[in-house]
């Protein structure tokens, strides 16, 4: 499997009409792969990704409430995880909402 060496940005907010989005797209800009964080908008987040994957940026959408300390904690481990970036494993990475699954 394949890692990906280009740097990582955590982007929460990131729906379409957010200004996360705009951070998103300049990020991807400059190379970077991206994790798009939500809370309950899980639909506009897959709909990112898709937009982002098509230009040809490595991107996984990933569900966490920040309330919720231990939900913060999985998605940062998540994210920090190299596995969860890997190319092979995108696809199936952004299906994870990480408050209720981990991949092992």
């Amino acid at each position: 499997m394949r890692m990906v060496t280009t740097p990582v940005a955590l982007v929460t907010g990131s729906g379409a009409k957010r200004i996360g989005w705009h951070v998103a797209e300049a990020l991807a800009a400059r190379g970077y792969a991206l994790a798009l964080h939500y809370r309950t908008s899980a639909e506009e987040a897959q709909q990112s990704v898709a937009h982002l994957r098509q230009r040809g940026t490595h991107a996984i959408a990933v569900q966490a409430d920040l309330a919720d300390e231990s939900a913060v904690a999985n998605l940062m481990n998540a994210v920090l995880d190299p596995a969860v970036l890997a190319d092979d494993d995108m696809q199936r990475a952004s299906q994870l909402p990480v408050g209720i699954q981990r991949r092992s």
